[in-house]
């Protein structure tokens, strides 16, 4: 009987099973695997709580690596009560717009010129609505890496008839690889594995010839290394995200580019005085407006 290093009962939580206690407790609920360390998902448990039907779901397909981007899923974004600033709510929205036509849009992520696109939070995706005849990107820009890496997208649907929509990387001039993203209805992982050299950024990409007022929908996006994908895997032919990323984490992570400040007095000059660390020595000052109340900001 092979070891069960982890199990997911019927509320989707996970318990360590790596300790000999434990996996002797998981061993007698009659738990087996097809290998050491796969994950075990309950479908029914009886009165006393003991398993009476699960599936294997092979490891390779549910361990992850790192995502190298920042705010990387879009989910939940009018979870609670329309409140954009609302702590917990993904994705990261400092700014708080339910949409976006300018440059910058959420949190560390911008697109290529303004009044292009219009970037929208949905309740379970980021929507990129086309509003011009000008191509765009919606990107992210990321640190120069030098290696074997995976890009992939995660979409609940696109809808355009002509031109291309791509998921695409770049270096600072030109670009590295894409692939199309098809027009579709359904629920679709794109994912693309190129050899990084001084990539600049990731971006999801309209082409020109893409009609006005044509969309697609972003669940979650990922940049990692290595020649295969950890975003997300399929279960009965429908693809379901490995990983919910720590809303505290991500929040730290965007902060680092863009703060806001209750007032004016409380808002500091240099990045190295702020919490965390921006990363820019001395960060741009601005303001923001949300709900009426004016918020003091920094931008690295």
């Amino acid at each position: 009987m092979a070891d069960i290093s982890k199990i997911i009962l019927p509320n989707n939580e996970k318990y360590n099973l790596k300790d000999t206690t434990a996996r002797n407790n998981a061993l007698q609920l009659g738990l087996t695997g097809a290998a050491v360390g796969d994950l075990v998902r309950v479908a029914a448990v009886d009165a006393s709580g003991k398993p009476t039907s699960w599936n294997h779901v092979a490891l390779c397909d549910i361990s992850t690596n790192p995502n190298l981007l920042d705010n990387w899923y879009f989910i939940y974004g009018r979870a609670i009560n329309n409140d954009y600033t609302n702590v917990g709510t993904f994705p990261i929205n400092q700014q708080g717009q339910a949409s976006y036509s300018d440059i910058n849009t959420i949190d560390r992520w911008n697109v290529s010129g303004a009044n292009r696109v219009n970037v929208e939070l949905l309740t379970d995706a980021v929507r990129l609505t086309k509003s011009s005849s000008t191509a765009f990107r919606f990107r992210q820009y990321v640190n120069s890496y030098d290696s074997q890496m995976t890009l992939s997208v995660l979409v609940k649907s696109a809808s355009y008839s002509a031109g291309s929509i791509v998921l695409t990387t770049y270096t600072a001039s030109e670009v590295i690889t894409q692939e199309t993203i098809p027009s579709s209805n359904e629920k679709q992982l794109i994912s693309i594995t190129f050899n990084a050299a001084n990539l600049n950024q990731v971006a999801v990409t309209m082409t020109s010839s893409v009609p006005k007022n044509s969309y697609i929908d972003i669940i979650a996006i990922k940049l990692e290394y290595g020649d295969y994908q950890t975003l997300a895997h399929q279960e009965n032919g429908v693809w379901v995200l490995n990983e919910i990323p720590d809303y505290g984490k991500e929040l730290l992570k965007c902060q680092r580019y863009f703060q806001t400040f209750r007032t004016e007095a409380l808002r500091p000059t240099y990045g190295a005085d702020c919490r965390p660390v921006m990363t820019a020595d001395e960060p741009t000052k601005g303001t923001i407006t949300l709900d009426g109340v004016t918020y003091y900001t920094l931008t690295a």
